[in-house]
């Protein structure tokens, strides 16, 4: 990257970005982006909730008061990131699983298909009362709710799979420039741990 000009590299403050994009170069790679991962995304919202709901489900029934707490502080944090602050509750809700594999396929299906939707700011606005929910369902974990938990878990993940059919049936209008990127991922933590 530093030699194409995009990152400057120094020893005391490391890397920074050093090229200046305009807003049509912007778009240009924006529609590139999505547009070679769409058949793997849609194929994703059609099956995320059905694979991942119930996980969900069970990780906030299992979680315990601290992380119901942190998931509420977390809410309140009106200066993070989004995409940062789902990796949040990724970690906390599905952790409390203690399944390492599963928390690994949802932690990349995570990074493949949602954190870059979520860093589009437009794409936002479909969830600005998006943490509503969280706290429902932080309320019913605590009153052991598991209908109205099951109910708002749902609901979420319907929104994010609607939200995301949306923008990719109105923003995304560029052919595929080359093949679709499928969604691919890894079972193993580091490719260190693969043993032949």
């Amino acid at each position: 990257m530093k030699i194409e000009g995009y990152i400057t590299l120094t020893k005391k403050a490391g890397a920074a970005v050093a090229v200046q994009f305009q807003e049509a170069e912007f778009e240009k790679n924006i529609q590139t982006f999505f547009t070679l991962r769409k058949e793997a995304v849609m194929d994703m919202c059609k099956s995320f909730g059905p694979m991942f709901s119930q996980a969900q489900w069970h990780g906030l029934k299992n979680a315990g008061p601290e992380q119901m707490d942190e998931l509420e502080r977390l809410r309140s944090q009106t200066n993070i990131l989004r995409p940062y602050i789902m990796v949040q509750h990724i970690q906390l809700i599905y952790g409390s699983l203690n399944n390492q594999l599963l928390l690994r396929l949802i932690w990349q299906a995570f990074l493949f298909y949602q954190a870059p939707f979520l860093s589009l700011p437009a794409n936002l606005m479909d969830f600005e009362d998006s943490d509503g929910p969280l706290l429902y369902m932080i309320r019913f974990c605590r009153q052991k709710d598991w209908d109205g938990l099951w109910g708002s878990v749902t609901y979420c993940q319907e929104q994010i799979t609607c939200a995301i059919s949306r923008f990719y049936a109105n923003r995304i209008t560029l052919e595929p420039p080359g093949e679709q990127i499928p969604f691919c991922w890894n079972v193993y933590q580091n490719t260190s741990q693969k043993c032949y």
